[in-house]
This record gives C-alpha cells, structure tokens and sequence, in this order.
C-alpha cells in the first residue's frame, strides 16, 4: 500500500506552516486514524475498488474483509487508541514506527499480537485557519498490511484509508493565529482485507 504529527502570519504562511505542521502528523496514520467516541463525521470513502476485495467475505481471492480505526487527541503523539472490526475484532494500541513523505509504518498491537500497517498516502486537503483558528486536514490513500507478531506474524491484506484531521491554533492578542496547536483531533479509518 503506498502511504498514518508547529509566529504569528497572515492566512498564506499560515497555510504553509500547517502543512509543516500537519503533514509528518498525518503521514502518522492517522493509519495515521475515527474518534471512537467522539469528533466530527467523516465522509464515506471513495467508491473505487479496494485493493484485496475481489471476491464475497472470506473467499481465497479476497481473504477476509476488515476495518481498523485509530484516534489521536495528540498533534505530536506516536500512541493512538486502535479498534478493530471483521475478521480480527477487538481494541489495542496503534505505535508509529515510521513516518516519510511517501508512507507511514504503524505497528497495531492487540492481546494475541501485533500487526504491521504501511499507509502510503495520495492525496492530502489542507484548509487555511478560519477567524477562530480552526483547521482542517484529509489525506487518502491505499495501505497494507505486511506481517505482525505472534497469532499474526503471517498475516497479509491490503485495502484503502482516509485520515481526517481537526485542530485548532492558538490565538493571538491581536487576532492571528500562531503555530500552536491548543485542541487537536485525529482519525484514521481503513477499509479492505485481512488474513493469517
């Protein structure tokens, strides 16, 4: 899969600065990851075709159909809380490995084992602060799973995630935004197959 955390300016450096900001955070995934209990709705995926899907649930051609959720209340955290819907169901820990320009390595770890989670991003949206400071960030792009730990280490899949971002900058006495981030709220929602 090819992949997922900060002066005072006008709205363009702003922009600028988040994307320096944002960016190394969402390559996180947030896969770098949704709020489990809390946060904005995110829009449905895409309706391309998933990599790995290509036949019904649990056939040899497409393996097993999965979902993995991670969220962050952190800008600069490497822990986001994991749950996991489909053929492996349950919560965890998501640990940022790796994380590059072109794919973030993410190592989700479960009661009976770990799995390893490569993200490689897309396509990234930024929006420049709004009066309030508040700013928004969407990155998608496909990931794969590439071995694990223990019950897992042979485990295998491939699929599509989105990364929704949602922060807010401190202000400023004279009403700019700076580059601190005061409130910060990350998702990562994956959709696609999974075997071991």
């Amino acid at each position: 899969m090819r992949t997922a955390s900060r002066l005072t300016m006008t709205a363009r450096p702003v922009a600028a600065a988040l994307a320096a900001l944002v960016v190394p955070v969402l390559l996180v995934p947030v896969l770098v990851v949704s709020v489990l209990t809390a946060g904005p709705a995110l829009a449905a995926p895409s309706a391309r075709p998933v990599p790995g899907i290509v036949g019904p649930i649990g056939s040899a051609a497409g393996g097993h159909r999965e979902r993995f959720t991670l969220v962050s209340y952190q800008a600069e955290g490497r822990r986001e809380h994991l749950r996991a819907v489909g053929v492996l169901s349950g919560h965890g820990v998501a640990r940022i490995r790796e994380v590059t320009p072109h794919r973030t390595v993410t190592r989700l770890v479960f009661r009976h084992g770990a799995v390893r989670l490569v993200t490689y991003p897309e396509h990234t949206t930024v929006s420049v602060p709004s009066p309030s400071c508040r700013f928004t960030e969407q990155v998608r792009g496909d990931y794969a799973i590439r071995g694990g730990g223990q019950r897992y280490r042979k485990a295998t899949g491939s699929g599509a995630f989105v990364t929704k971002i949602v922060g807010h900058l401190k202000k400023e006495r004279g009403g700019a935004c700076s580059s601190q981030v005061v409130r910060f709220w990350q998702r990562t929602r994956t959709w696609g197959s999974l075997h071991w």
